[in-house]
């Protein structure tokens, strides 16, 4: 319980995050050592273990999360279950020490332990967390409305009992904030539920979860990391079975930029 509260805390901050004014980063993230392949567009990165084949391209990152597309394609004998909540990526925030004066170390590229281990986000606890987000404002919504109702109908049981125009009038304003109230209430509440419920339906569809990958089966979908901007390489590491596969990755990050209001529309 205390996991899916911090991660309701953390998908309310992420809805606001852009509001406000925030720093961005260049962030180039790329297979190390030129490790990649190209296939349609885009550079990735292919491994094969026992005819367990898994394909990895970095998509994007923001101010919260990588995303990683993954496809996982069975070509043996046995069922493989994939699971995001086992899916880790370890962060290295030194480089080690080059062969050359130009490359770095390719045996020891990332050898030692990891400055950090941080796991992927779970598809199912962030739709369990969203309902739950849903849930709440659609208990604060309502209770809004309510107290919106009862002004509407003080200011005018109000204004039609008034003794002077002086306190009808001010029953009257009572009566026009509730109403003024309540649609700037509604209109951002229906922005909150759209907001959480395209959320939904994007890792119901998008993510690639937690299922099993049958002898001839291929499934693809996204992986979504945590991002830690102090690291310069990155293994993203995916368990299947009792088999494990690891894809490498640069990160390059150019000076911060602070986003800036042009005034223009």
């Amino acid at each position: 319980m205390n996991f899916i509260r911090a991660l309701i805390l953390f998908l309310s901050f992420n809805m606001l995050v852009s509001c406000g004014p925030s720093v961005y980063h260049n962030i180039r993230i790329t297979p190390a050592l030129g490790s990649g392949i190209w296939q349609e567009g885009r550079e990735v990165s292919q491994k094969t273990v026992n005819r367990v084949k898994v394909t990895v391209a970095f998509e994007k990152i923001d101010e919260t999360e990588m995303v990683y597309d993954v496809t996982i394609t069975n070509r043996g004998k046995t069922n493989i279950l994939f699971d995001p909540a086992k899916v880790f990526c370890d962060f290295y925030f030194t480089l080690p020490e080059a062969d050359t004066g130009t490359q770095t170390a390719g045996d020891a590229l990332v050898t030692g332990k990891p400055d950090a281990v941080i796991n992927a986000a779970d598809p199912e606890q962030i739709i369990k967390a969203y309902e739950t987000l849903k849930a709440n404002e659609e208990s604060s919504y309502e209770s809004d409305q309510t107290a919106n109702d009862v002004g509407c109908c003080i200011g005018t049981a109000g204004s039609l009992a008034a003794d002077s125009d002086e306190e009808r009038r001010e029953y009257e304003e009572m009566q026009e904030d509730a109403e003024r109230d309540s649609k700037r209430r509604e209109s951002l509440h229906m922005e909150r539920m759209q907001k959480m419920n395209e959320q939904t339906a994007y890792y119901e569809k998008e993510a690639l979860r937690k299922t099993t990958v049958l002898p001839g089966q291929t499934v693809r979908g996204k992986v979504h990391i945590p991002v830690s901007l102090k690291a310069k390489l990155i293994v993203l590491n995916i368990p299947l079975n009792d088999l494990k596969f690891d894809f490498i990755y640069g990160q390059v990050i150019e000076k911060p930029v602070q986003k800036q209001n042009t005034g223009i529309e």
